[in-house]
């Protein structure tokens, strides 16, 4: 399970060379080095390559043409992302099918080019002149033709596109006659209809489009500068721009060998078709991605929609990864200490090959009818008082105790059912939680609450302040009322810097019930004997998920620990500073996003034993 692939092992064999080494990545794609297994320890290769140490979003700069820009993504309200739309520079192709069908083996006969990419040829030819006019005649200009991996068929493929733009560049030189099919009022139809209208819709920061005798003079020049490559492993033709000071004009055809590490210098315009089942190939793939300055209203994609749809979700996932990366970043954390997670296609569309995601597991993320909660604590004296003081002061904001029916719990401090999530999303916003809580995205949680506001669910909080009433518990001060400290034991573990409580759990299961009233409460007893035929009703404990599902989509339920700290010694005594713990109960609710992603080997979820 763990071999490791040619690479990968080359790199390690070289890493274990010396006694001290350092080994950075860089890529545009990290999906395969987050799904790296962390534990893996090979007798002879050592450690994996998993980015243990830090993982930094390196920002685009604001004139890089990535694929957020040029195809957009949808939007995502429990991720607040906006939807964004792509930019017009894309052409639906959907007549390719008679001669280079989708699915094809390498004796595929190609007879003729689709219409489509004859059209993109004249824009082609078009675009060159277009930048010439603007002064950038010695610059480089690239056309990619990607529609097949199969070397025959490119080679088909360039022969017919060679044919055609000798044509073409033949009539524009010699005219066409008195044919009514003149060459040059089709291109100047094409550059009124196409180019004119989108340059002015682009105008902001680019080029103003030119008239087109402007264009026209330039015409012939640009068009003979053309050449035609094919770039594959058996192909003579090799692409050089370096040593062209007169720049060079390509049409680049190819597969594999063109498809990755290298690049099209002035690529403005694409037909591309063949499709991928990988995110990371379809990124890869993607040479359109780059700068584009001065004559990015002159760059045309031709591909389809399938791929468009590919690759505005893969763009939205890539996003969402990048937020994680932040937010991990912020909270100081490595990628060692923090799980991640990548958003899975609905369609089967693979994050990486398989065996780069063996380390990965399938889970359906969502905060409904979850209890979210801490279970590791900073063992710091700064840490401490940093959170007792956001205790205190959150609890000064809720004022007066709101009275609560329940009377199963009469001694703990309720709020109930009348504060806004605002007030919830501030005290998540303000308290520190520990790096092991990995579930406790702060982050992720105000943004659940508020995609959830937005469909009128969760608008409507109880808080409830644990107060446990027994000899043996210390109390304290805590918003101007003495209060119980919760017990927890701790796992023993060497890292004495934090404190940790055994199975992840700081609710105990009755504590959902706090704020219910009696007849939700039956009804949650109910639906617990219905589910349990054991059910002890003596015990008279309705399940969690039970509980939250009589509570309600509107109602949402923030449960606050004090936890006693006193068992802790530090350097100077025992600690005196309570823990806080607390736990965000959320109801079921058919109106939440329920994302399916894989994730690593470092994502845990609490199991729901409740």
């Amino acid at each position: 399970e763990y071999d490791a692939t040619a690479i990968n092992r080359r790199i390690r064999e070289l890493l274990n060379c010396f006694e001290q080494s350092a080994y950075v990545g860089y890529t545009a794609t990290p999906f395969a080095n987050i799904f790296i297994n962390p534990e893996t320890d090979h007798e002879i290769l050592g450690e994996d390559l998993f980015p243990r140490n830090f993982i930094i979003n390196l920002k685009a700069p604001s004139n890089h043409l990535g694929p957020e820009k040029l195809f957009g993504f949808k939007g995502d309200r429990v991720m607040c992302i906006d939807e964004q739309p792509s930019l017009p520079v894309i052409r639906i192709v959907d007549d390719f099918g008679e001669n280079i069908p989708p699915k094809h083996s390498k004796d595929q006969i190609v007879s003729d080019l689709p219409s489509s990419l004859r059209a993109a040829i004249r824009t082609f030819i078009v675009s060159c002149a277009a930048k010439a006019t603007r002064g950038y005649f010695l610059e480089h200009n690239s056309m990619l033709i990607h529609v097949t991996r199969y070397v025959d068929v490119q080679n088909q493929i360039s022969k017919l596109v060679k044919d055609e733009l000798d044509y073409l560049v033949s009539r524009i030189r010699n005219g066409d006659g008195r044919s009514r099919n003149n060459i040059r009022a089709e291109l100047k139809e094409l550059w009124e209809k196409d180019f004119i209208p989108l340059s002015e819709k682009m105008a902001d920061g680019e080029e103003k489009p030119h008239d087109w005798s402007s264009v026209e003079e330039w015409l012939q020049r640009t068009a003979e500068k053309i050449i035609v490559r094919t770039i594959n492993g058996t192909a003579g033709d090799a692409l050089e721009y370096k040593g062209h000071p007169e720049g060079v004009s390509v049409i680049a055809i190819g597969g594999d060998k063109l498809s990755r590490g290298l690049t099209l210098e002035g690529l403005s315009v694409s037909y591309y078709l063949r499709t991928s089942n990988m995110y990371d190939t379809l990124l890869q793939m993607g040479r359109w991605f780059g700068y584009r300055d001065h004559y990015l209203d002159l760059c045309r994609l031709y591909t389809t929609q399938e791929l468009i749809d590919y690759y505005r979700h893969i763009t939205l996932c890539e996003m969402e990864l990048r937020q994680e990366f932040d937010y991990m970043a912020s909270a100081k954390l490595t990628p060692a200490q923090y799980g991640l997670k990548v958003r899975t296609h609905p369609a089967g569309l693979l994050i990486t090959s398989l065996n780069k995601m063996r380390a990965g597991t399938p889970m359906e993320v969502s905060f409904d009818d979850k209890v979210i909660e801490t279970y590791a604590f900073d063992v710091d004296d700064v840490a401490m008082a940093s959170n007792f003081s956001v205790l205190e002061g959150f609890l000064a904001r809720l004022g007066e105790p709101v009275p609560s029916s329940d009377a199963e719990k009469p001694k703990d401090i309720v709020w109930c059912g009348r504060y806004s999530a605002d007030i919830i999303e501030h005290f998540l916003g303000k308290i520190k939680v520990h790096r092991d809580c990995y579930r406790v995205n702060s982050s992720m949680l105000s943004k659940y609450i508020k995609a959830q506001n937005e469909v009128g669910e969760l608008t409507n909080w109880t808080v409830v302040l644990i107060n446990v009433k027994s000899q043996d518990n210390d109390t304290r001060p805590i918003g101007g009322r003495k209060i119980g400290l919760a017990q927890r034991k701790a796992l023993d573990l060497p890292d004495k810097t934090k404190y940790v409580l055994p199975n992840r759990r700081i609710v105990s299961q009755a504590d959902e019930a706090i704020g219910l009233d009696e007849t939700k409460f039956e009804r949650a007893k109910e639906w617990t004997k219905q589910d349990n035929s054991e059910f002890d009703s003596r015990k008279n404990s309705p399940s969690g998920r039970n509980l939250r599902k009589a509570r309600g989509p509107n109602e949402g339920l923030l449960l606050i620990y004090p936890v006693d700290s006193s068992i802790v010694n530090s350097d100077v005594g025992k600690k005196s500073i309570p823990f806080v713990g607390f736990a965000l109960s959320f109801p079921p609710s058919d109106k939440a996003s329920k994302i399916e992603y894989r994730v690593n080997k470092l994502y845990t979820e609490p199991d729901d034993e409740y």
